[in-house]
């Protein structure tokens, strides 16, 4: 039994040793700093960095700090400045941006369930907003000129309207 306790403890040093070795990597280091800068991460160890990373330094960091594989869908969505994308995006992870676009995430990234790296897009950016869907409408004339009468009466935006009377509307509809 001791020796294979001994053997156990042996193995489990020698992972960490691996582990610590990646950990030292200067993928790992800009990756982490990165999120650490933006207030994205915490860690003690890690010197807050402003370099750009870029997205395959990303994922394989993630390999390493699995937060990083959560985080990395929301912040392509809400901030993609912070990073360099010099080649497309890998198809799994093109996929996962569609999902949360069209509010419908349930693919799993990497191993990160949807439900995990989706509760991020409300944190990131301006909180609590989830990012707009784009959708499009015809009208015909008679709506066109119901639309500019109300906009000129409200002094508002032709969206602002619209989502005026969509309240207005389901506010009616409920009593």
């Amino acid at each position: 039994m001791n020796k294979s306790l001994a053997w156990l403890q042996k193995e489990a040093q020698k992972r960490q040793r691996e582990f610590n070795k990646l950990k030292q990597d200067s993928r790992y280091q800009k990756v982490i700093g990165r999120f650490v800068h933006e207030k994205l991460l915490i860690s003690s160890d890690i010197i807050p960095r402003r370099n750009l990373i870029t997205v395959d330094d990303a994922l394989w960091a993630g390999n390493i700090e699995v937060r990083i594989l959560e985080l990395l869908p929301a912040i392509l969505l809400k901030h993609p400045k912070l990073f360099l994308i010099p080649k497309p995006l890998p198809k799994d992870l093109i996929r996962v941006l569609q999902e949360i676009k069209k509010g419908k995430a349930k693919t799993p990234f990497r191993g990160i369930e949807a439900d995990r790296y989706e509760s991020w897009v409300k944190r990131i950016g301006r909180k609590g907003k989830y990012p707009t869907l784009l959708k499009t409408y015809r009208f015909n004339q008679e709506d066109l000129e119901i639309l500019e009468k109300l906009r000129k009466n409200w002094n508002s935006d032709e969206i602002s309207v619209i989502r005026k009377a969509l309240k207005f509307s389901l506010s009616n509809f409920q009593k």
